[in-house]
């Protein structure tokens, strides 16, 4: 395949021209616009009182409007579906089900967006790329390929909207957390001990970080540095096969932007599979052979999950 400068050439920069513009009426908009999807919700709360039907009925439509409220909205719902120790557990396994399912966007806006960072077609860049994803998250989806070396490979994108929703949220986040810091002190005493600004900071900066795919690929690059060092090796359990070293898919070099991440496609499993706690946001964005779960059919004794932690993964 040839390595292309991101962004090159094709007048990149009218892809995204007014992506960042945020104007006073696209808030009021977008502020409108969650006021409706939730406004059920709240409507119907006191339902919950009455029954464990209604309850459960109620988390249904929590986990769907939550969804469809955008990648903050789904990220503070997967936080607090790995929770117990502050949510009730019926509640973190209902929000659960936002690390799968996500929606998807088209094959023509996958194409279009690398179009724009790597001013080259598809049929330019890969041998071969499926239309339907293999995954997706809240974020972004992949899609399998193949370089014309033969190369397997995950192909990451950004969902076109992604960047603009997360921006008009967390500058809505800012705007109630100032609200609320001048006018919760005048009727609850002890606000500002919540440090409210200081846990908005802390999202916008996580949100940030997951819409620029150079830094989990930089990421990637010092997990296989790390495991290089300190090799971690899983066992098959009842399958009869040999110990293998854990791996992370590689980086292709000229193929990373901040909305396109192009990696080597290896069968994986998630963290949290092999050690025995379910799934996770990876098999929710990643699926099949880049990133899934295989059900417990491998896992890690007791002493190889000790050593994650010590590895550079905080298990």
């Amino acid at each position: 395949h040839r390595a292309l400068a991101p962004r090159a050439h094709y007048g990149v920069e009218q892809c995204e021209a007014g992506e960042m513009r945020l104007g006073a009426w696209s808030l009021l908009a977008r502020a409108a616009y969650l006021a409706l999807m939730f406004a059920p919700l709240v409507l119907c709360s006191p339902l919950a009182l009455l029954s464990d039907v209604w309850r459960c009925a109620l988390l249904r439509l929590l986990v769907r409007t939550l969804g469809r409220c955008g990648p903050c909205a789904t990220k503070l719902g997967q936080w607090a579906s790995t929770r117990p120790d502050v949510f009730p557990r019926s509640f973190c396994s209902a929000l659960a089900q936002l690390h799968e399912g996500v929606r998807t966007h088209s094959f023509e806006e996958t194409a279009r967006t690398l179009l724009c960072e790597f001013g080259a077609p598809v049929q330019s860049l890969f041998l071969s790329l499926s239309e339907r994803p293999i995954g997706s998250g809240c974020i972004a989806q992949v899609h399998e390929g193949v370089l014309f070396d033969g190369t397997r490979v995950a192909v990451k994108v950004l969902h076109p909207d992604a960047t603009r929703s997360c921006m008009l949220d967390l500058a809505l986040i800012r705007h109630a957390v100032r609200l609320l810091e001048a006018v919760a002190p005048l009727f609850l005493r002890g606000v500002r001990w919540l440090a409210l600004r200081g846990a908005a900071e802390e999202f916008e900066a996580f949100m940030l970080l997951q819409l620029d795919l150079t830094v989990e690929a930089a990421n990637l690059n010092r997990f296989a540095r790390n495991f290089r060092e300190a090799p971690v090796v899983f066992r098959r359990s009842g399958l009869g096969g040999e110990d293998t070293c854990l791996e992370f898919p590689a980086p292709v070099s000229g193929l990373v932007s901040r909305r396109v991440l192009v990696e080597t496609l290896s069968e994986g499993h998630s963290l949290s599979g092999l050690l025995g706690a379910g799934g996770g946001e990876h098999s929710g964005q990643h699926g099949g052979q880049h990133n899934g779960q295989h059900s417990g059919e491998e896992a890690l004794d007791e002493e190889r999950r000790r050593r994650l932690p010590r590895a550079g993964v905080g298990a």
